[in-house]
Protein backbone atom coordinates (compact mmCIF):
# COMPACT_ATOMS: atom_id res chain seq x y z
CA UNK A 1 0.00 0.00 0.00
CA UNK A 2 1.27 3.45 -0.90
CA UNK A 3 1.22 6.02 1.84
CA UNK A 4 2.77 9.43 1.19
CA UNK A 5 3.16 12.77 2.89
CA UNK A 6 4.85 15.98 1.78
CA UNK A 7 6.05 18.54 4.33
CA UNK A 8 7.50 22.02 3.80
CA UNK A 9 10.30 22.61 6.29
CA UNK A 10 12.15 25.86 6.86
CA UNK A 11 15.37 24.47 5.42
CA UNK A 12 14.39 21.72 3.01
CA UNK A 13 11.44 20.26 1.16
CA UNK A 14 10.94 16.62 2.09
CA UNK A 15 8.67 13.82 0.99
CA UNK A 16 8.19 10.51 2.79
CA UNK A 17 6.57 7.47 1.21
CA UNK A 18 5.79 4.11 2.76
CA UNK A 19 6.05 1.34 0.18
CA UNK A 20 5.64 -2.22 1.47
CA UNK A 21 8.58 -3.06 3.75
CA UNK A 22 10.44 0.10 2.68
CA UNK A 23 10.28 3.78 3.58
CA UNK A 24 11.57 6.29 1.06
CA UNK A 25 12.53 9.83 2.07
CA UNK A 26 13.33 12.46 -0.54
CA UNK A 27 15.21 15.53 0.71
CA UNK A 28 15.46 18.49 -1.65
CA UNK A 29 18.73 20.10 -2.62
CA UNK A 30 17.05 23.11 -4.22
CA UNK A 31 16.89 25.15 -1.01
CA UNK A 32 19.38 25.77 1.78
CA UNK A 33 21.03 22.36 1.68
CA UNK A 34 23.21 20.89 -1.04
CA UNK A 35 23.62 17.22 -0.23
CA UNK A 36 26.71 16.73 -2.40
CA UNK A 37 29.58 14.93 -0.66
CA UNK A 38 33.28 14.26 -1.02
CA UNK A 39 33.57 10.53 -0.41
CA UNK A 40 37.04 10.99 1.08
CA UNK A 41 35.89 13.47 3.74
CA UNK A 42 33.59 12.35 6.56
CA UNK A 43 32.55 15.88 7.52
CA UNK A 44 30.85 16.34 4.11
CA UNK A 45 28.38 13.63 5.19
CA UNK A 46 27.14 15.64 8.19
CA UNK A 47 23.79 16.54 6.58
CA UNK A 48 23.20 12.96 5.43
CA UNK A 49 24.07 11.50 8.82
CA UNK A 50 21.81 14.09 10.43
CA UNK A 51 18.72 12.66 8.69
CA UNK A 52 19.72 8.99 8.92
CA UNK A 53 17.93 7.34 11.88
CA UNK A 54 20.30 6.22 14.64
CA UNK A 55 19.06 2.62 14.48
CA UNK A 56 20.37 2.16 10.92
CA UNK A 57 23.29 -0.26 11.04
CA UNK A 58 24.73 0.26 7.55
CA UNK A 59 24.12 2.93 4.93
CA UNK A 60 24.82 1.51 1.47
CA UNK A 61 25.97 4.17 -1.03
CA UNK A 62 27.37 2.75 -4.28
CA UNK A 63 28.84 5.16 -6.86
CA UNK A 64 26.32 5.34 -9.74
CA UNK A 65 28.35 7.72 -11.91
CA UNK A 66 29.08 5.01 -14.51
CA UNK A 67 25.33 4.25 -14.83
CA UNK A 68 26.32 0.64 -15.50
CA UNK A 69 22.91 -0.88 -14.74
CA UNK A 70 24.38 -3.23 -12.15
CA UNK A 71 23.33 -4.35 -8.71
CA UNK A 72 26.39 -4.98 -6.55
CA UNK A 73 26.61 -7.83 -4.03
CA UNK A 74 27.34 -6.61 -0.54
CA UNK A 75 30.78 -8.21 -0.68
CA UNK A 76 31.81 -5.65 -3.30
CA UNK A 77 31.42 -2.80 -0.78
CA UNK A 78 33.74 -1.66 1.97
CA UNK A 79 33.44 1.04 4.66
CA UNK A 80 34.20 4.54 3.40
CA UNK A 81 35.64 5.59 6.76
CA UNK A 82 37.47 3.28 9.14
CA UNK A 83 36.20 3.48 12.67
CA UNK A 84 32.98 5.36 11.90
CA UNK A 85 29.86 3.58 13.11
CA UNK A 86 26.14 4.32 13.52
CA UNK A 87 25.82 3.90 10.64
CA UNK A 88 28.75 2.35 8.84
CA UNK A 89 28.81 4.07 5.43
CA UNK A 90 29.40 1.37 2.82
CA UNK A 91 30.83 2.44 -0.54
CA UNK A 92 33.92 2.08 -2.74
CA UNK A 93 31.76 0.29 -5.28
CA UNK A 94 30.69 1.29 -8.80
CA UNK A 95 27.09 0.18 -9.24
CA UNK A 96 23.57 1.54 -9.49
CA UNK A 97 22.06 -0.36 -6.57
CA UNK A 98 21.96 -3.28 -4.19
CA UNK A 99 19.75 -5.38 -1.95
CA UNK A 100 18.81 -3.56 1.26
CA UNK A 101 18.65 -5.80 4.33
CA UNK A 102 16.37 -5.27 7.32
CA UNK A 103 17.78 -2.56 9.57
CA UNK A 104 19.91 -1.05 6.80
CA UNK A 105 19.37 1.83 4.37
CA UNK A 106 20.35 2.83 0.85
CA UNK A 107 21.45 6.39 0.09
CA UNK A 108 21.56 8.15 -3.27
CA UNK A 109 22.51 11.66 -4.36
CA UNK A 110 20.51 12.61 -7.42
CA UNK A 111 19.21 15.46 -9.54
CA UNK A 112 16.58 14.23 -12.04
CA UNK A 113 17.59 10.56 -11.97
CA UNK A 114 14.88 8.47 -10.33
CA UNK A 115 15.42 6.04 -7.50
CA UNK A 116 13.84 2.63 -8.02
CA UNK A 117 12.64 0.60 -5.05
CA UNK A 118 11.45 -2.94 -5.70
CA UNK A 119 10.18 -5.53 -3.26
CA UNK A 120 8.64 -8.98 -3.05
CA UNK A 121 7.65 -10.13 0.43
CA UNK A 122 10.46 -8.74 2.63
CA UNK A 123 13.16 -8.64 -0.06
CA UNK A 124 14.01 -5.03 -0.97
CA UNK A 125 16.21 -3.65 -3.75
CA UNK A 126 17.04 0.04 -4.24
CA UNK A 127 18.80 1.50 -7.25
CA UNK A 128 19.71 4.62 -9.19
CA UNK A 129 17.79 4.83 -12.47
CA UNK A 130 19.49 7.40 -14.65
CA UNK A 131 18.85 7.42 -18.38
CA UNK A 132 21.96 5.34 -19.17
CA UNK A 133 21.22 3.00 -16.26
CA UNK A 134 17.82 2.19 -17.75
CA UNK A 135 19.01 1.98 -21.39
CA UNK A 136 22.29 0.76 -22.86
CA UNK A 137 23.71 3.87 -24.49
CA UNK A 138 25.69 1.95 -27.13
CA UNK A 139 22.57 0.08 -28.26
CA UNK A 140 20.61 3.35 -28.54
CA UNK A 141 23.46 4.66 -30.72
CA UNK A 142 23.16 1.61 -33.01
CA UNK A 143 25.98 -0.49 -31.60
CA UNK A 144 26.21 -3.89 -29.92
CA UNK A 145 25.27 -4.34 -26.25
CA UNK A 146 27.98 -3.08 -23.91
CA UNK A 147 26.95 -5.06 -20.81
CA UNK A 148 25.46 -8.36 -19.70
CA UNK A 149 22.08 -6.86 -18.80
CA UNK A 150 20.32 -4.19 -20.84
CA UNK A 151 19.91 -1.99 -17.79
CA UNK A 152 18.94 -1.69 -14.17
CA UNK A 153 15.40 -3.04 -14.67
CA UNK A 154 16.70 -6.31 -16.06
CA UNK A 155 19.24 -6.53 -13.24
CA UNK A 156 16.46 -6.10 -10.68
CA UNK A 157 14.19 -8.71 -12.29
CA UNK A 158 17.04 -11.23 -12.53
CA UNK A 159 17.89 -10.69 -8.85
CA UNK A 160 14.32 -11.54 -7.89
CA UNK A 161 14.26 -14.52 -10.25
CA UNK A 162 17.42 -15.85 -8.59
CA UNK A 163 15.66 -15.52 -5.22
CA UNK A 164 12.68 -17.56 -6.46
CA UNK A 165 10.26 -14.76 -7.32
CA UNK A 166 8.43 -14.22 -10.60
CA UNK A 167 8.23 -10.76 -12.19
CA UNK A 168 4.52 -10.77 -11.34
CA UNK A 169 5.46 -10.96 -7.64
CA UNK A 170 7.51 -7.77 -7.76
CA UNK A 171 6.29 -4.33 -6.65
CA UNK A 172 8.14 -1.42 -8.24
CA UNK A 173 8.27 2.20 -7.06
CA UNK A 174 9.73 5.17 -8.94
CA UNK A 175 10.81 8.09 -6.75
CA UNK A 176 12.22 11.59 -7.24
CA UNK A 177 12.60 11.45 -11.02
CA UNK A 178 12.14 13.81 -13.95
CA UNK A 179 8.89 13.64 -15.91
CA UNK A 180 9.10 16.76 -18.11
CA UNK A 181 11.66 19.21 -19.50
CA UNK A 182 14.05 16.29 -20.10
CA UNK A 183 15.03 17.49 -23.56
CA UNK A 184 17.08 15.72 -26.24
CA UNK A 185 17.43 18.03 -29.22
CA UNK A 186 17.44 15.89 -32.41
CA UNK A 187 19.33 18.65 -34.25
CA UNK A 188 22.08 19.08 -31.65
CA UNK A 189 25.45 19.40 -33.47
CA UNK A 190 27.20 16.91 -31.17
CA UNK A 191 24.48 14.68 -29.71
CA UNK A 192 21.83 14.89 -32.44
CA UNK A 193 22.40 11.39 -33.82
CA UNK A 194 22.22 9.80 -30.39
CA UNK A 195 19.20 11.90 -29.45
CA UNK A 196 17.35 10.79 -32.59
CA UNK A 197 18.05 7.18 -31.64
CA UNK A 198 16.77 7.81 -28.14
CA UNK A 199 13.61 9.47 -29.45
CA UNK A 200 13.00 6.50 -31.76
CA UNK A 201 13.53 4.13 -28.83
CA UNK A 202 11.16 6.04 -26.55
CA UNK A 203 8.36 5.90 -29.13
CA UNK A 204 7.73 2.24 -28.41
CA UNK A 205 6.81 2.92 -24.77
CA UNK A 206 3.41 4.41 -24.00
CA UNK A 207 3.62 7.92 -22.56
CA UNK A 208 7.41 8.11 -22.70
CA UNK A 209 7.75 10.61 -25.56
CA UNK A 210 6.08 13.90 -24.66
CA UNK A 211 7.24 15.95 -27.65
CA UNK A 212 9.14 14.42 -30.55
CA UNK A 213 10.28 17.74 -32.03
CA UNK A 214 12.28 18.71 -28.95
CA UNK A 215 12.92 15.19 -27.65
CA UNK A 216 11.10 15.68 -24.33
CA UNK A 217 11.08 12.30 -22.56
CA UNK A 218 9.13 11.28 -19.45
CA UNK A 219 11.53 8.90 -17.72
CA UNK A 220 8.94 7.66 -15.22
CA UNK A 221 6.62 6.66 -18.05
CA UNK A 222 9.47 4.98 -19.92
CA UNK A 223 10.51 2.99 -16.84
CA UNK A 224 6.91 2.00 -16.10
CA UNK A 225 6.20 0.89 -19.67
CA UNK A 226 9.51 -0.96 -20.03
CA UNK A 227 8.93 -2.78 -16.75
CA UNK A 228 5.55 -4.04 -17.94
CA UNK A 229 6.10 -4.54 -21.68
CA UNK A 230 9.51 -6.18 -21.53
CA UNK A 231 9.95 -7.61 -18.06
CA UNK A 232 6.41 -8.63 -17.13
CA UNK A 233 5.93 -6.66 -13.91
CA UNK A 234 2.24 -6.22 -13.14
CA UNK A 235 1.27 -2.59 -13.96
CA UNK A 236 -1.01 -2.55 -10.91
CA UNK A 237 2.10 -3.10 -8.77
CA UNK A 238 4.00 -0.08 -10.13
CA UNK A 239 3.70 3.32 -8.45
CA UNK A 240 5.51 6.63 -8.49
CA UNK A 241 5.57 9.46 -5.96
CA UNK A 242 4.27 12.12 -8.35
CA UNK A 243 7.50 14.12 -8.13
CA UNK A 244 8.73 15.86 -11.28
CA UNK A 245 12.20 17.20 -10.52
CA UNK A 246 12.26 19.11 -13.78
CA UNK A 247 9.10 21.17 -13.20
CA UNK A 248 7.77 21.05 -9.61
CA UNK A 249 7.60 24.52 -8.04
CA UNK A 250 6.20 26.00 -4.84
CA UNK A 251 3.53 28.70 -4.58
CA UNK A 252 6.18 31.37 -5.19
CA UNK A 253 7.52 29.78 -8.35
CA UNK A 254 10.67 28.38 -6.75
CA UNK A 255 11.91 24.96 -7.80
CA UNK A 256 11.15 22.29 -5.21
CA UNK A 257 13.93 19.89 -6.18
CA UNK A 258 17.50 20.08 -7.40
CA UNK A 259 17.61 19.46 -11.14
CA UNK A 260 20.40 19.29 -13.71
CA UNK A 261 18.01 21.13 -16.04
CA UNK A 262 18.22 24.16 -13.74
CA UNK A 263 21.84 24.03 -12.55
CA UNK A 264 23.05 27.30 -11.06
CA UNK A 265 26.27 28.75 -12.48
CA UNK A 266 27.33 25.30 -13.59
CA UNK A 267 27.03 23.90 -10.04
CA UNK A 268 24.94 20.77 -9.95
CA UNK A 269 23.07 20.54 -6.67
CA UNK A 270 21.83 17.18 -5.45
CA UNK A 271 18.77 15.83 -3.72
CA UNK A 272 19.25 13.05 -1.19
CA UNK A 273 17.12 9.90 -1.26
CA UNK A 274 17.14 7.58 1.75
CA UNK A 275 15.57 4.12 1.40
CA UNK A 276 15.09 2.20 4.65
CA UNK A 277 14.13 -1.46 5.02
CA UNK A 278 11.78 -1.04 7.96
CA UNK A 279 10.06 -4.43 8.34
Amino acid sequence: MLEASAVNRSRVETRTTGFGPAEIQLFSGAGDIDWSVDRSKLDTFDEILGVTPPNIQKLWMPRPTEANGELAPQGDFSPLFDGHEHPIIMGNCDADGCIVRHGDAFGLLSADCATLVAYADDMVIAAHAGRDSVMDRTVIAGGDPSRDYSGILESIVVEFLDAGYRPQDVHLGIFGGIQSNFLHDPTHPEYGEYNRGLIHYAKQFEGALINEEIGDINMNALIRAKATQIYGINPDKIIDDGVDSGSDRDAHGNLLWASHRHAKNGHRERNFILVRHTQ
